[in-house]
This record gives structure tokens, C-alpha cells and sequence, in this order.
């Protein structure tokens, strides 16, 4: 390669944190700028806090504008000027309109968390978690106008064991994928086609939201477990119990499957081991974390908050 790819590179998620890394470690690149959301308040404290990947980009003395919106004009004109190859786009979040995609002399390349068409939208990584699927993946695809809905160049795939947690599941897919994307980049450079998302397949996903990780023990064991480890770590699982001293809410942070059956909420086994029933089969609590609380095994829970014999019943959500 004679000249040096221009790109520019928007991202805000840990997502986007590996791809940032390696396109600005190649010297075929030329990272001409790098967009993020802006900082917003986190925390008690409420202090203003950069993205995952603005953060990263400070640390690493990478220029990074906070962008309101990509699509004002006087952003199009700063993005125009600068005669772009490419306008790579990773766990952004903001839309791009028309004029930004037909801007870069390849188009905008994006990276979506899944094996497209399925999983389209904000939380593809939780979603895979969420289905029980045997492997995810990610597309590098040409964006358009849609929601995850460009054609496909290539895709990278990643097998599941079953005991990923969202944001452990997060950071391996990132930095697996991204050590292929350079040379996706050049590729599709060089001509590589894509081919177009077959439409009867589509599934969506849409932003999780904090009642979805309210545990239901209707729900068999598998399903909640898989749902402990695809809301961790926000927003979490939890619940309430309720004992001879109160009512309180529980998040669970780790839990595994166990033998029993019962009605769905009840304890099973408390003392050793907390164990609680489903809708079919049991889960035993591990760690969790109680209402205004530090983390801590489970059994203790019980055994520090009273008598295993004033727990009465566990309450949905």
C-alpha cells in the first residue's frame, strides 16, 4: 500500500477501545481524528466522566473531540475537509445521516457485536448471552441508512462456553475481532464486496432497560441464569426476600445451577448453600449483594441477617 488510509474513527463504548488500538498502531492508517459522546455526570458525586474510549484515547494522548451530534454542519464540514477513506464507526451511538455516509471514498465501516442479522440493535452481546447460543461473533459491515442493516464484508466468529458474563464476553470479542480489522480495512480497500443481509432472518434487540434484570422464578433455571450472567454487570439481577425482620432487595452476582424443584421463589436449602426453586429445576446463590451493602457469599447472608429459620419466601423483582 502506496498511501496511507485516512479514517476517521468514532466510538464511545469499551467496544471500540481494541479497534481504536490497532488501527492507530498500523502504519498504513493515518488516524485523521477520533469523535466521541460527550462526558456526561457519573456517580453519586455527579462528576462529569468521559467515555470508555474518550477515556482510553486521553491516557494514550489521542486527540478526541466530544461530538454532540456528527450531523451538524459545521461537523460535516470539518469531516469534509479532511478527504476521507474511510469513517469507521464502533459502539457510537448516534445515528449518521445520509450525507456522512457518502462522504469517506470507501463509505462508513461498522463493527456490530453480532453474526448478522441477528441481534440488531443496542445490546447484541447480552442478546446471545440471553438465547443461549453455542457462538457470537461480529460483522464488519457498509453502513446505510438502517439500524444494523448494511451489507456484510466479512465476519468474524467466537464460540461460547457458557459461562461469559456480558462485559467479560464484551472484552474478549473486542479483542479478538479487532487483531483481524486491519486487514478487513484493507481489503475492502482493495475491492473486497459485501454481501447483503438476508431480511427473513432479522431479529432486533433493543436497549436493556434497569426492570428487565428483575429475576422472575416462574422462569426455569436455565433462563435465569443465563440472565444473571447477560445483565452483569448493569443492571444486574435481583429480587426481594422477605424474613421475619423485613423486606429487601437482593442482586445476585454469580449463581450456578443446582438439583431440587419446588414452588418457584422458595428455599430449598439455606445454611452451606442457598438454594432456591424455579419454575423448573433450582439455581444456588454464590455472591450476591444486599440492599445498601458490600458483596459477599450468599450463605452468609442468611447466617449474619438472622436465623436461616426467619426466612420466609423470595418476591419477584
Amino acid at each position: 500500500m502506496t498511501e496511507k488510509l485516512k479514517i476517521y474513527f468514532l466510538g464511545s463504548g469499551v467496544f471500540a477501545i481494541p479497534y481504536l488500538r490497532v488501527l492507530a498502531s498500523d502504519p498504513d492508517f493515518e488516524i485523521m481524528g477520533c469523535g466521541t459522546q460527550p462526558d456526561r455526570p457519573a456517580g453519586r458525586k455527579r462528576v462529569l466522566t468521559p467515555t470508555p474510549l474518550g477515556a482510553f484515547a486521553d491516557t494514550k494522548n489521542i486527540p478526541c473531540e466530544r461530538v454532540q451530534s456528527v450531523n451538524t454542519p459545521e461537523f460535516l464540514e470539518k469531516l469534509k475537509a479532511m478527504n476521507l477513506d474511510f469513517v469507521v464507526v464502533v459502539s457510537f451511538g448516534q445515528l449518521l445521516k445520509q450525507t456522512i455516509l457518502e462522504m469517506p471514498r470507501f463509505g462508513c465501516l461498522n463493527v456490530h457485536g453480532s453474526i448478522l442479522p441477528k441481534y440488531r440493535g443496542a445490546a447484541p452481546v447480552a442478546a446471545a448471552i440471553l438465547a443461549g447460543e453455542a457462538e457470537t461473533g461480529v460483522s464488519f459491515m457498509k453502513m446505510d441508512k438502517g439500524l444494523d442493516t448494511g451489507a456484510v464484508y466479512d465476519v468474524f466468529r467466537l464460540p461460547l462456553d457458557g459461562t461469559e458474563t456480558a462485559d467479560s464476553l464484551e472484552v474478549k470479542l473486542s479483542e479478538a475481532s479487532a487483531s483481524v480489522f486491519p486487514d478487513v480495512v484493507k481489503r475492502v480497500a482493495n475491492g473486497l464486496a459485501c454481501i447483503p443481509q438476508n431480511e427473513a432472518k432479522a431479529t432486533k434487540v433493543t436497549k436493556i432497560q434497569k426492570q428487565d434484570g428483575a429475576i422472575l422464578w416462574e422462569e426455569s433455571a436455565d433462563v435465569i441464569l443465563r440472565k444473571i450472567r447477560a445483565y452483569h454487570p448493569w443492571p444486574g439481577c435481583f429480587f426481594r426476600i422477605v424474613t421475619k425482620k423485613g423486606e429487601s432487595s437482593i442482586r445476585i452476582v454469580s449463581a450456578v445451577k443446582a438439583e431440587g424443584t419446588g414452588i418457584p421463589g422458595k428455599t430449598l436449602l439455606s445454611g452451606k448453600k442457598w438454594i432456591a426453586a424455579c419454575g423448573s429445576g433450582a439455581i444456588e446463590l454464590l455472591r450476591i449483594i444486599p440492599e445498601g451493602g458490600k458483596e459477599m457469599n450468599a450463605p452468609d447472608y442468611l447466617r449474619g441477617g438472622g436465623s436461616t429459620a426467619d426466612l420466609e419466601h423470595l418476591l419477584n423483582g
